[in-house]
């Protein structure tokens, strides 16, 4: 608890070209400790592209740790005002020796206009991206993973399903 973690950078954004540098770019973040378990935290982020802020709440719950996220985003080429929120959950469980199965599930919405601060694209294609995976250190050394992955896609684009196993 009372533990405050900040960070700030001004720099130049790389352009359309490899290591081509114009325009400046700015971001910054803070994340304070409530608690042992909580943690409430602020980001943010401006180019010449676009600005975007937002906030977080970082949970360190009894089943595993639980982070939800906020942010808005507007642009300065035209695109109009966004929002993103996502969802993320990290968990580690015993099966045959302690922790030694994580589970990882993540979840993203972004609206049509929700701009990256640092991205070209004026309009986002993808509205939700969604994965989990498995990751079990069996016996002997060996490491098993199984994730699958789901993008749903906008403007009739076909949504994407992605499978991995390692």
């Amino acid at each position: 608890p009372n533990i405050t973690e900040f960070g700030a950078a001004i720099g130049l954004r790389e352009g359309e070209e490899r290591l081509t540098y114009r325009s400046p770019a700015a971001t910054a973040h803070a994340y304070h400790g409530l608690s042992d378990n909580l943690t409430l935290g602020a980001n943010g982020q401006a180019t010449n592209l676009g600005l975007q802020m937002g906030g977080a709440v970082l949970w360190g719950a009894p089943f595993g740790f639980v982070q939800m996220e906020l942010s808005g985003s507007r642009s300065f080429k035209g695109g109009g005002s966004g929002m993103a929120a996502s969802v993320d959950y990290r968990g580690e469980f015993s099966i045959l020796s302690p922790r030694d199965m994580r589970l990882s599930v993540t979840s993203l919405y972004r609206s049509r206009n929700f701009k990256d601060a640092f991205s070209f694209d004026i309009r986002n294609l993808q509205a939700l991206q969604s994965a989990a995976l498995v990751q079990w250190r069996a016996p002997y050394g060996i490491s098993m993973g199984l994730g699958y992955s789901y993008t749903k896609m906008r403007e009739n684009r076909r949504d994407i399903h992605r499978i991995d196993a390692n």
